[in-house]
């Protein structure tokens, strides 16, 4: 089922007012959206996008009568073309994750947040959130923490490459429209797990499939989480665990949880940690998960059962 919004939330994401909105689409046609039975506008995820493209595309200089009736695909195509140049090459040859992967590494090693983003920001252009996630920014971010733990990279490359990164996933998530009737998922790292960008992605990621969320942030007490999800009515809970607090010790954060959480709630346990610690706290109502793409289905089987109460 697709998700959509009214004209003021597709205007926020993409920047606009709603005056503007309704102005392109009544001289110009540039978007088409579908109304309810008291004639209210309503907007998909594609115009949604659409009007993200418009407003950098007009922002950039373009005029909105020239560029109002292009496809999505040539509106991502010129859109490209408002980036720095060496970037917009990058992702207009084929659009190969590799090479935008390679410049993302060399924008770390050189320390350049700047080119970074730039690079992050016209691969989002072409690639859907769960895939910018999947093949680009977690194996950048996996190939930083090696590359830091071999002395390869130093702590200020690290905490760069992060604060980019951060950055990006925060624009992502004010773009994305989720109506108010949409389960609820609780996100947060447990006590003692520091490392957050994890959960920052399960937030973009349950955001795209159409999930509202209520992020807690890093290093969560158990009871705290556990309160937040009830006070919510959260339908589920996430937490991320890379055993940085040692494994013993975050086995038994993930299993006070699990004992403190109702036991219909839905816990899911990701990150590297996530099986231990899962197998350790006899997690029955939950599952363990070490990869977006499998979190990614782990949550359209929890909506769909969601939808089917």
């Amino acid at each position: 089922m697709e998700l959509r919004v009214n004209i003021g939330a597709a205007a926020q994401r993409a920047g606009l007012t709603t005056h503007v909105v309704r102005a392109w689409e009544r001289r110009y046609s540039a978007l088409r959206p579908s109304r309810t039975g008291g004639n209210q506008r309503l907007y998909a995820p594609a115009d949604v996008e659409r009007l993200r493209l418009l407003a950098r595309l007009c922002h950039a200089g373009h005029r909105i009568g020239r560029i109002a009736n292009l496809s999505v695909g040539g509106l991502r195509a010129l859109a490209v073309g408002t980036a720095a140049p060496g970037d917009a090459v990058s992702v207009a040859r084929g659009r190969r994750v590799p090479d935008l992967l390679a410049r993302c590494q060399a924008s770390v090693e050189a320390m350049d947040g700047d080119s970074l983003g730039r690079v992050l920001e016209a691969a989002r252009v072409f690639l859907p959130a769960p895939e910018l996630l999947v093949d680009l920014v977690f194996p950048l971010m996996r190939w930083v923490g090696e590359r830091w733990c071999s002395g390869d990279l130093r702590i200020a490359h690290e905490h760069t490459a992060t604060a980019v990164v951060r950055s990006l996933l925060d624009r992502m998530v004010a773009e994305m429209p989720v109506p108010e009737s949409a389960p609820l998922l609780v996100v947060a790292t447990p006590s003692g797990e520091w490392h957050e960008l994890g959960a920052l992605a399960a937030r973009v990621l349950a955001l795209a499939h159409g999930w509202r969320v209520l992020y807690l942030g890093a290093n969560i007490p158990s009871v705290e989480i556990a309160d937040a999800a009830g006070a919510h009515k959260a339908s589920a809970v996430a937490v991320g665990v890379t055993f940085v607090a040692g494994g013993r010790a975050m086995e038994s954060v993930v299993r006070d949880l699990r004992k403190r959480l109702p036991g219909s709630l839905f816990l899911i346990v990701g990150g590297p940690a996530s099986a231990r610690c899962a197998k350790a706290s006899g997690l029955k109502s939950g599952v363990a998960i070490t990869s977006l793409k499998a979190f990614a289905q782990t949550l359209d089987r929890l909506r769909t059962r969601c939808a089917g109460r």
